[in-house]
């Protein structure tokens, strides 16, 4: 397998982790609703999504490794520890916050580089700002959006690293 196919692979990473991630919590907010639905199946799905967005991050750290160089490498440690951390439910929400400021730095470092719109990676940013604010107050519709907003900043971005493998192999 060649290193363009997987980092395609890795968009398509990205995209499916978006998909699931959206679903996951259109289904949390149903549980609040409708307290009938099992909130096993959100949570399975909003964990599942992650693995998707880590594979996705390794393959967006290493499409463009070489041009983003050592903030590009301190910002991919930040936003993987983050992310890992926040996944096992350590210090949760307020390890998430270095998974944020890790998407902050990798947001800044993707300016050097004309392979990705930046406006993805902002996006997945703010969604990601939103939904804290709102889990930390306690505000669920903040928590809905925000998730909604940082996964469609996600699927932005996993779509444009598709379509550069897609232009590169022409």
């Amino acid at each position: 397998m060649t290193w363009e196919r997987l980092f395609y692979k890795g968009g398509r990473s990205f995209v499916i982790g978006a998909v699931l991630e959206f679903i996951g919590i259109s289904l949390y907010l149903l549980t609040l609703m409708a307290p009938y639905i099992p909130g096993i199946v959100s949570a399975s799905l909003l964990e599942v999504a992650d693995v998707f967005t880590v594979f996705g991050i390794i393959a967006w750290y290493g499409s463009q490794k070489n041009e983003i160089g050592s903030p590009g490498f301190n910002a991919f440690v930040v936003a993987m520890t983050g992310l890992l951390l926040g996944m096992s439910n350590f210090f949760t929400p307020y390890i998430w916050l270095l998974h944020i400021v890790g998407v902050a730095m990798l947001a800044n470092t993707n300016r050097r580089t004309v392979h990705y719109p930046t406006i993805n990676i902002w996006l997945w940013f703010a969604g990601l700002v939103i939904a804290l604010t709102g889990g930390i107050v306690g505000i669920q519709i903040l928590l809905a959006l925000g998730t909604a907003l940082a996964s469609f900043g996600r699927f932005q971005l996993g779509k444009s690293m598709m379509n550069r493998f897609i232009q590169d192999s022409l």
